[in-house]
C-alpha cells in the first residue's frame, strides 16, 4: 500500500489482513537531499512516519499517521484534503496555492481558514509554500466524520411507541438542524407532492441544505419512514469531511 505524505515523500506499508501496519519503507520526495530522516513511531497503535523536516507546531501530526490514511482511504485518492488555518490575509493566500493547482474547497467564515485539496503529484511543492510562508499557521488533516445515530430511536423507546400504533399522523414538525436534503426520494408522497412544507437557513449566505446528514436522519426517525439499517444509514449521509460540517 503506498502513501503520500504532505511533504510528497511516498510510504510503502506492509498491512495485515486486520488493517495493521506492520512495516514501512520510505521513498523521498528528493532522494538526492543529503542529511534528511523520517522518525517511525507506534503510538496509540498507530504508525507514524514524520519527515525531519517538518515542523509539528505547524503540521498536524495526523497527516503523517499512516494507519489512519489507509484506513479512512485518504492514501486512494488523487489528493490530500487539508485545512489551511491563515495568520494573514486569507485571500492573498487561497491565490497563492489556487495557482500552484490546489483546490479549494471551502472557505470559512467565522475563522480565518480554508479547505483545499492537494493534487499528490504537487505534494512536494505546496508543502515547501506551507513550510515557508509565515500567513499559514497551521495545517490540518480535512478529516472524516461519521453520524453514529443508527441506535438513537430504540434508546427513546420510539419502537415501543410504534408498535402501539402511535406514528405522528397529522402532527407538523418542525426541525431545527442541519437541514433537511428536501431531495430525497424518501420524503416524498406517492402522488410525487413533497412530504417537506418549508425550510429556512439561519446562517448567513448558507442555503438550507444538509451537508452533513444529521438533519435529514433526524427527520427520518420523525416520519418513522426509516429501517435502522447498517447499510441505509450508509445511504444516508454515512460519512463527511471535517471541512463540510463546520463554518
Amino acid at each position: 500500500m503506498n502513501v503520500t505524505l504532505i511533504t510528497g515523500d511516498i510510504v510503502f506499508a506492509m498491512v495485515a489482513e486486520n488493517g495493521t501496519v506492520l512495516s514501512v519503507s520510505i521513498h523521498p520526495a528528493d532522494p538526492t537531499k543529503l542529511g534528511q530522516n523520517f522518525l517511525v513511531l507506534k503510538m496509540r497503535n498507530f504508525t507514524y512516519v514524520i519527515p525531519s523536516s517538518v515542523n509539528l507546531s505547524k503540521f498536524d501530526l495526523e497527516l503523517f499517521n499512516i494507519d489512519l490514511l489507509i484506513k479512512e482511504g485518504y492514501s486512494e485518492l488523487p489528493y490530500i484534503p487539508v485545512i489551511i488555518n491563515s495568520s494573514g490575509d486569507v485571500g492573498v493566500l487561497i491565490e497563492r496555492f489556487q495557482s500552484s493547482e490546489g483546490k479549494v474547497t471551502h472557505v470559512y467564515s467565522i475563522i480565518p481558514a480554508f479547505a483545499i485539496k492537494i493534487p499528490t503529484g504537487k505534494a512536494k511543492e505546496i508543502s515547501r509554500l506551507l513550510t515557508s510562508s509565515q500567513d499559514v499557521r497551521k495545517v490540518w488533516l480535512d478529516k472524516k466524520v461519521y453520524a453514529m445515530l443508527n441506535k438513537s430511536a430504540s434508546l427513546i423507546g420510539a419502537p415501543d411507541a410504534w408498535a402501539i400504533g402511535l406514528n405522528g399522523t397529522g402532527v407538523r414538525i418542525a426541525i431545527l438542524d442541519t437541514g433537511i436534503d428536501s431531495r430525497h426520494e424518501d420524503f416524498f408522497f406517492p402522488n410525487g407532492s413533497s412530504k417537506v412544507e418549508k425550510e429556512v437557513s439561519f446562517v448567513p449566505d448558507e442555503p438550507p441544505y444538509d451537508y452533513h446528514g444529521h438533519g435529514t436522519h433526524e427527520y427520518y426517525m420523525i416520519m418513522h419512514q426509516y429501517l435502522y439499517t447498517p447499510q441505509k444509514l450508509a445511504r444516508m449521509y454515512g460519512e463527511s469531511w471535517y471541512s463540510a460540517i463546520a463554518t
